[in-house]
């Protein structure tokens, strides 16, 4: 079943595994205001660099962190297959967060995605 926003897969992974926000925290270097925040917020924004750390921490891909999220059609499957391989890219170390952050704003996608915010 799909979970509507990111924070319910962050809280799911971290229960499993019997963490507080604060010991997520200190594993992930994500402050756990930001965590409770994309917890108990479906609208909150979250960054590449942020969704790298929580998926290093818990030991999975970024691609097995969101996969459980819902996901709205792109309005160009072009753009949809292009951040799909960023992420299989990072996922592979083929790329950094960084470097695929500043692919997605030169394409001007960062522009069209105002959830998507570069950095921390």
């Amino acid at each position: 079943m799909k979970n509507n926003h990111i924070g319910a897969s962050i809280r799911r992974l971290r229960e499993e595994r019997g963490w507080s926000t604060v010991a997520l925290e200190r594993r992930s270097g994500v402050g756990h205001s930001e965590i409770a925040r994309l917890e108990r917020d479906p609208e909150a924004g979250v960054t590449l660099r942020t969704l790298q750390r929580l998926a290093d921490t818990f030991a999975i891909s970024v691609s097995e962190l969101t996969a459980d999220v819902a996901r709205e059609p792109d309005e160009d499957p072009m753009v949809a297959q292009q951040v799909e391989a960023l992420v299989r890219a990072v996922d592979s170390g083929m790329l950094n967060a960084e470097q695929a952050l500043t692919i997605l704003r030169n394409q001007g996608f960062l522009d069209r995605r105002p959830s998507v915010r570069a950095g921390r």
